[in-house]
Parts: C-alpha cells; structure tokens; sequence
C-alpha cells in the first residue's frame, strides 16, 4: 500500500527557516526542529527596528521595499513546489488564496504545472486565483471539495497539494483530495495544534 506524504513547510513571520516531514524526511541542511532555532529575531514585524544576525540580512540593492517584500513570501512557495516534486505533468491543488496561497499557484505556474486547482471561499481572493495562474477555482461553501477535485482529475486526485491556512477541515479535505503516493504539504503557520486522521494518508481515494 502507498500512502500520501504529508510534508510540513515551517516559517516565521520574518523568514523561511526550515522544514520538517511527517512521512519522509527531506536531506537538507536548512532543516529546523525549532521555527525560532534557524533565525533568531528581535522585534516584531511592524518594529522601528529589529535586530537580527549580520547572515541573515541581504541589501535589496535596486529592489524598492514593495518587491523587497515580496521576496520572503516568494521563497516559501517555491521552496514548497521544489519540495513537492511537483513536475508540468502534475495536478496540483492549493487550499487558500491568501498571498502564501497565491505566490504558490505563481510558482506553479512558474514550474510548468498544467493544471492548478484553488480552493477560497472569500470573493476577493477567487478573484486573484485565475490572475496567479490557477485553471480552477472551488467554493468550499457551495461545493464537495474532494469530489469536485475528483472530477478535475478524472477520478485520481491531485498528484501535489498544499495546505496554506492552518484550518484541521483545509487539511483532511488537502489529504483526502490528494491521489494515493502523492504529496500533501503543509505551508500554514497554525494557531493550535494540528488534527490529523492518519488513516486518510492510507486510505486513499
């Protein structure tokens, strides 16, 4: 039997530092088991003025702060579709149109992905989807997640999906909504502690 793996992405509010599997365990060196360990920050992200170690800091040369501050965010999401193993041939799906949400439909996009399923409720949001690059957009509110999903993929799943809100309903309908040996990653910073039915990495559908 093959299971779905399930890779957690960890970040901060301030830098990508790190990752961790609950399934397989990616050779990196980048890898934290603390998301305060790999970049240690001294104020908040609306401070006057934060200390942080000389490695850490890069001067923006002749980037404008309004795409400087695209540049951490950007990060995250491609190293989570390199981490996926997304490939052009790939279904991918991706649970929230948030700007981590949107920056990861780009670099799938970006990646040759053929098609790209997005999962928000709000309106604003599905709006900014198709323009990020998504095929599809599913109301959570108004439709069957896993089985629309189905549809699109004729009856597979998705080969990679991605979990950026942090909500235990986003991430069992991400795993039950991801084909059987594919890759399920968890982008989202959560609020609580995560619930997760270990049988649907099993069971497939």
């Amino acid at each position: 039997m093959t299971s779905t793996s399930v890779i957690a992405l960890l970040s901060s509010r301030t830098s990508s530092v790190g990752i961790a599997t609950l399934v397989r365990r990616a050779g990196t060196t980048s890898v934290s088991r603390s998301v305060s360990s790999a970049c240690r920050v001294s104020g908040e992200g609306f401070s006057q003025f934060v200390v942080a170690e000389r490695r850490w800091i890069h001067p923006l040369g002749d980037l404008g702060t309004d795409v400087g501050a695209l540049v951490e965010p950007l990060a995250i999401a491609h190293h989570a579709v390199r981490l996926s193993g997304a490939k052009p041939n790939h279904s991918a799906l991706v649970f929230g149109a948030g700007p981590i949400g949107l920056v990861t439909t780009a670099a799938l996009r970006a990646c040759g992905v053929e098609q790209i399923i997005v999962v928000e409720p709000a309106d604003v949001r599905k709006h900014m989807a198709p323009i990020a690059g998504a095929d599809h957009v599913i109301d959570p509110r108004t439709s069957d997640v896993v089985r629309e999903v189905l549809e699109l993929t004729k009856g597979r799943g998705a080969d990679v999906s991605f979990e950026c809100a942090g909500i235990d309903a986003v991430l069992k309908a991400a795993i039950q909504s991801t084909r059987v040996g594919g890759t399920c990653v968890n982008v989202a910073i959560w609020g609580h502690e995560a619930s997760v039915a270990m049988n649907d990495l099993c069971s497939g559908r």
